[in-house]
């Protein structure tokens, strides 16, 4: 599909220092949903073509649990993956997309995604698919059926192995794509204002200091698509939510970073070994967290803006200033009550 969008890093954030490797990585662009470079889905689709995909799926599903019919059941998701989106973007026929809500194919998708013992390949072509839908579907009636029925919100709160890498990062774009299509409308498919559940915030928000780079960078994008829309119920919630644990969290997590580049400079002051690579990636996650910082508090959000700065002087600030205060005045103490005592 030669004008299907790809599932790129966001670029306003950080820097690129320790990207995935592999197929981690391609999650980040787009890569391998489509097979090879060259293996584009140029040949046109027939409705009879989605049909007997479906009949296919329907078939090999129920028995996804499993290995046996592993390799299948990843060719036809991703035909259908191809033949809807082709339907989408070629604008002569809805048919493809009606049929796919019709049947109620994303369900069964979710289902599948769902089992326990679903291959991992079956995992990886279902986040591809769901990441790749969500970009290129253009009739707003066809984005309100992927984000209804609550389906997407099941997905977002899915367990997954979150130590495997290439699971994860399709999982955090996945999330990413949701994020670039939110707004004052789509936020409802999201947030629910009677039961206070948003788990495409809460469940974003757990990776917010993860070991990889292009994760938080994805994580921190998402967040900030998320304070930028206006709906008053989800920003209060956003506000709870954050006050309580996510800016407690950054402000932490800053003053660690803190504390880590103290301890290098003591070690390389006394002559010890400090690891360039480790100083480096210190000093890098510092700099991204405080540009990230800057963003949230330009937001025109005055609420947002006072609890994070209130968060970051109370966690992290403050407990640094004071403690070398305290440090640089307990030796003078000492010294004087030692010259006292000899007196």
């Amino acid at each position: 599909l030669a004008q299907v969008k790809d599932v790129a890093p966001p670029g306003r954030i950080g820097r690129a220092s320790a990207p995935f490797h592999g197929g981690a990585a391609m999650a980040f662009l787009g890569l391998g949903i489509f097979g090879a470079a060259g293996d584009k889905a140029s040949k046109p689709y027939t409705f009879d073509n989605l049909q007997s995909l479906y009949t296919r799926l329907q078939a090999i599903s129920k028995d996804a649990d499993g290995e046996q019919n592993r390799d299948a059941l990843v060719e036809v998701i991703r035909q259908i993956t191809e033949a809807v989106i082709w339907g989408e973007q070629n604008g002569r026929d809805n048919n493809f997309f009606d049929f796919f809500c019709e049947k109620n194919i994303l369900a069964d998708f979710v289902r599948v995604l769902g089992l326990p013992r679903v291959p991992k390949t079956v995992k990886v072509q279902l986040l591809q698919t769901l990441s790749m839908l969500i970009q290129n579907i253009r009739r707003e009636t066809s984005l309100y059926y992927l984000f209804s029925q609550n389906y997407v919100n099941q997905l977002i709160s899915t367990p997954f192995d979150w130590s495997d890498e290439e699971i994860l990062g399709y999982y955090i774009s996945f999330l990413k794509s949701l994020a670039l299509r939110l707004n004052a409308e789509t936020i409802k498919f999201f947030f629910n204002g009677i039961t206070h559940q948003f788990p495409l915030y809460v469940e974003a928000v757990r990776f917010f200091g993860h070991r990889d780079q292009m994760v938080r960078t994805a994580i921190r994008t998402l967040t900030l698509s998320v304070y930028k829309v206006q709906d008053t119920a989800m920003q209060r919630f956003v506000l709870e939510r954050s006050w309580d644990t996510y800016f407690i969290h950054l402000a932490c997590h800053l003053r660690e970073l803190w504390s880590s580049l103290d301890e290098a400079r003591r070690r390389a002051e006394s002559g010890g070994d400090v690891s360039g690579y480790s100083l480096q990636e210190a000093i890098e996650q510092q700099q991204d967290l405080l540009m990230y910082v800057s963003d949230v508090v330009g937001l025109e959000n005055s609420a947002l803006s006072e609890a994070l700065t209130e968060r970051m002087l109370r966690y992290a600030l403050f407990p640094v200033v004071l403690g070398s205060l305290l440090a640089a005045v307990a030796p003078a103490a000492s010294a004087a009550a030692a010259d006292g005592g000899e007196e």
